[in-house]
């Protein structure tokens, strides 16, 4: 049974996914980046707020800027050695000081913090839906990360990129269609502040 909706959802305040800032060059390692705007979309593709980004990434400690009207935050960045050769570079969370890849700021906040830096007051969407709604929103996120934004719209297993390996491929698309038959057989249900939605 789903929770009922008391705490609030993450997904509906802002985030910073360094592995996103870095592949969309926001912040790029060994240089420092000037000022650039970042804006983050509500559900219709519609501005809910806007800040500029900076970053100072020439050797494996950094800071990145935000700067706003409603935030000025400095937070720091560290790479960390792969096993296999390589950096991988991290937020530093400025309340708990882990090495976190998403910085969260729920609604309300003018600050952003990793995960466990909000504690109960805060949980993921998916945590609010019952089992077949939550089959199916596994069933579409991974069909997604199989074909790219928008591929659960035309298929219900998208086809092979030319980038997976097959191995991986199969093994998405089996645990897809074992979701998809999930939330055929399972009622769907989402709670809103106790009420059955």
């Amino acid at each position: 049974m789903p929770r009922p909706l008391q705490r609030m959802p993450l997904e509906l305040g802002l985030d910073l996914d360094i592995n996103q800032l870095l592949s969309d060059g926001f912040i790029q390692p060994g240089q420092t980046t000037r000022l650039k705007d970042c804006y983050w979309l509500d559900a219709d593709g519609d501005v809910k707020a806007n800040a500029q980004i900076a970053a100072e990434m020439t050797t494996a400690f950094g800071t990145m800027r935000i700067t706003a009207v409603w935030i000025k935050q400095i937070v720091r960045l560290v790479a960390c050695p792969r096993h296999f050769g390589g950096r991988q570079w991290y937020f530093v969370c400025p309340r708990q000081g882990q090495h976190v890849s998403v910085l969260w700021s729920p609604p309300g906040h003018r600050f952003f913090a990793g995960r466990k830096s909000w504690g109960n007051g805060v949980a993921y969407l998916s945590q609010y839906y019952g089992p077949g709604s939550r089959a199916h929103y596994m069933a579409i996120k991974l069909c997604d990360h199989i074909g790219g934004p928008g591929a659960s719209e035309e298929w219900d297993v998208p086809p092979k990129p030319k980038w997976m390996r097959w191995r991986t491929y199969e093994r998405l698309s089996e645990r897809c269609e074992i979701y998809r038959q999930r939330a055929a057989l399972l009622p769907r249900e989402y709670r809103l502040y106790g009420d059955v939605v």
